[in-house]
């Protein structure tokens, strides 16, 4: 998982530099999520990560694409079941820029 992002990020920095439009970028951040349908349980932290592309239209508009993959879950007790919830998400937002 490592080698593949490490290589998007490298060819996406080396196609950004023969086009004046576009901008390339990875994502990588922090997350805290928690069940609240349950009451026995612990917030986890993970992480989310991705890479996004902006293409700038004009002067005043832009576009940026993005491919995010976060992993979400909790620690939670729920009598019979004791242990972790992870859940596992791909988003495919499209932002519209004002500049």
């Amino acid at each position: 998982m490592k080698k593949i992002i490490l290589l998007l990020a490298l060819a996406a920095v080396s196609t950004g530099a023969f086009a004046q439009e576009w901008s390339y970028g990875v994502k990588a951040r922090l997350n805290r999520a928690n069940l609240s349908s349950t009451s026995n349980s612990n917030m986890k932290a993970d992480f989310y990560c991705g890479i996004f592309a902006e293409y700038r239209i004009n002067e005043f508009w832009g576009i940026q694409p993005e491919i995010i993959y976060s992993r979400q879950g909790t620690k939670t007790d729920l009598g019979s079941f004791d242990g972790w919830v992870r859940l596992n998400y791909i988003n495919v937002p499209i932002l519209a820029k004002i500049y």
